[in-house]
């Protein structure tokens, strides 16, 4: 049985050349969605990427905060759910790096595919509001982000966007038993992502009330999942690292001395910076040849 990276991409490409070369020869494929506002070339000139990795055709352009990064996300697990040898998916960023060797992570992710970190949203009031209240963020109008004032003349495709957030705001949020939120970045076995995809996709009421969410990406698959199977406390498990203590949050590391100390739950660590991956990853190797 082999595990499938899912790769949300957009400014790494070195980095993301380490990670396909560790998981380049064990039973892994690779996915990655790169941000439509990037050119293919960045991550092409001068790479030779392995056979297991696969460039996804359809692409978003990625606003931060908007349902596009839901969008990119669906497209990827859809893609790695095509091969019916994959039987985990890991959500990772084009800016991570493993913490343990390639064959440790596959079978950690074989034997616990579910790994995603959620909790009871109405417990933060303020950060349910990303869920209750009514936002479009996937456009340069619209953008979150600062962007050149001439930039951010509305299209066709986003007003139509703010019409059908009208007749949302008419209607209201669909009535989920409890609204999770969490880490992006989770990993799910096949039998547990494919309900969840089916139900993202085909209740429009439900896919549109996330769409109209501030952040989406923390709320859409933790709430399906959360509610799937029944959760009512809060859940830890994850398989990322990723250290918000610091500033700027979160924090990007340039050497494992940066490192904070990483649970055995967890697989992967981001964010690794781009002119630092190579050094970062000897030192990983070193540690791993002396345990």
């Amino acid at each position: 049985m082999k595990a499938a990276l899912l790769v949300l991409a957009c400014n790494a490409p070195k980095v993301l050349e380490i990670l396909a070369r560790h998981f380049s020869k064990e039973p892994f494929r690779i996915f990655v969605h790169l941000d439509s506002k990037v050119p293919l070339e960045d991550y092409s000139r001068g790479r030779e990427w392995p056979e297991n990795l696969e460039f996804l055709d359809e692409r978003f352009e990625i606003f931060w905060g908007g349902f596009n990064m839901v969008r990119a996300t669906e497209a990827l697990a859809r893609r790695a759910l095509r091969e019916a040898d994959s039987q985990a998916f890991a959500l990772v960023s084009d800016d991570t790096l493993p913490l343990f060797p390639a064959d440790r992570i596959h079978r950690e992710l074989l034997s616990q595919p579910n790994r995603i970190d959620v909790g009871i949203s109405r417990r933060n009031p303020p950060y349910l509001r990303r869920f209750t209240d009514f936002f479009f963020m996937d456009s340069p109008a619209t953008s979150a982000r600062p962007l050149e004032i001439q930039n951010r003349s509305f299209d066709e495709d986003s007003l139509d966007a703010i019409r059908r957030l009208a007749q949302l705001q008419e209607r209201g949020k669909f009535p989920f038993p409890e609204v999770w939120g969490g880490s992006q970045w989770w990993s799910l076995g096949r039998e547990m992502l494919e309900p969840i995809l089916d139900e993202l996709s085909q209740n429009i009421w439900l896919r549109e009330s996330f769409e109209f969410s501030a952040v989406p990406d923390e709320f859409a698959f933790q709430t399906l999942y959360a509610n799937r199977v029944g959760l009512t406390a809060r859940s830890f498990t994850k398989p990322m690292l990723t250290d918000v203590t610091r500033d700027p949050s979160p924090f990007v590391f340039r050497t494992v001395q940066d490192f904070p100390p990483n649970p055995d739950d967890k697989l992967f660590i981001r964010k690794i910076h781009e002119e630092c991956g190579d050094s970062i990853m000897r030192a990983l190797q070193a540690r791993w040849s002396h345990v």
